[in-house]
């Protein structure tokens, strides 16, 4: 008789999001029996999460996988948390009404191919010379690409932007509105390129101030505009008046 162990996901070592989603899901993971016939059947289900099967081609075409991608820890093991864990991934997605789209799929597997330098045509040949297959890695992908559209749809209503806010910020930067800004400056000029290299590290160090006063101080010791003696200051301004690029920094 098969021997099945049931958990719920909040009981899995996942991340807390997937225990967090997948709290209504009771996870059924069950070990089927091996034996001399089922063993020389790759295409033989050896677990089952819930209704779906895991495949022995699947955990040695995995396995395969993270080794070539150098994947820390057991390639044999990772492969089967792996599995197990996206196909609960893919039926919380599937409960959310959330299903990939052939484009988007192959945007992940460019997107994937392209940590890599490669294209997917080039990601899907070199792995297929070491024995992967396309839907190895089509599966693989699929999986992280759904699960990033569950956190999206998950966290999507989180932040909100009200359009009047939308509006004034539109005006503020197209020079539509009586906002006034109070800027400081500071002047480095250049005169070789031994200077250069000496200005650089200086605009790197006056980055680091974090209040107005280090600011102001760096402006009288090494800004070159009449504005040094009072720190930089340049009173304030309306930001129409400003030049378009620095509009839209501020």
């Amino acid at each position: 008789m098969q021997e099945m162990m049931r958990m719920t996901p909040s009981h899995r070592p996942a991340p807390f999001l997937l225990a967090a989603l997948c709290l209504a899901v009771l996870v059924a993971v069950g070990l089927l029996p091996s034996g001399p016939a089922r063993a020389q059947n790759l295409f033989a289900p050896v677990i089952l999460v819930n209704d779906s099967a895991i495949t022995r081609y699947e955990l040695q075409q995995r396995a395969r996988m993270l080794t070539l991608f150098r994947a820390p820890g057991d390639p044999a093991q990772l492969a089967r948390e792996q599995l197990i864990e996206e196909r609960i991934k893919l039926e919380v997605a599937n409960g959310m009404g959330i299903s990939l789209s052939e484009d988007a799929l192959r945007t992940g597997i460019e997107e994937f191919a392209g940590r890599a330098g490669m294209n997917a045509e080039q990601l899907i040949a070199a792995l297929a010379q070491s024995g992967v297959s396309e839907q190895s890695l089509t599966e693989f992908v699929r999986a992280g690409v759904t699960w990033r559209e569950v956190t999206a749809a998950r966290f999507a209503g989180r932040v909100s932007v009200s359009q009047e806010e939308i509006d004034r910020a539109t005006r503020a930067l197209s020079g539509g509105a009586s906002v006034r800004v109070l800027l400081s400056e500071i002047v480095l000029p250049v005169t070789s390129v031994e200077d250069a290299e000496d200005k650089q590290r200086l605009a790197a160090r006056i980055a680091t101030a974090n209040s107005e006063g280090a600011f102001a101080r760096f402006a009288r010791q090494h800004s070159a505009a009449p504005t040094a003696g009072r720190g930089g200051r340049l009173g304030w301004q309306a930001v129409s008046d400003l030049p378009q690029a620095l509009r839209q920094v501020v």
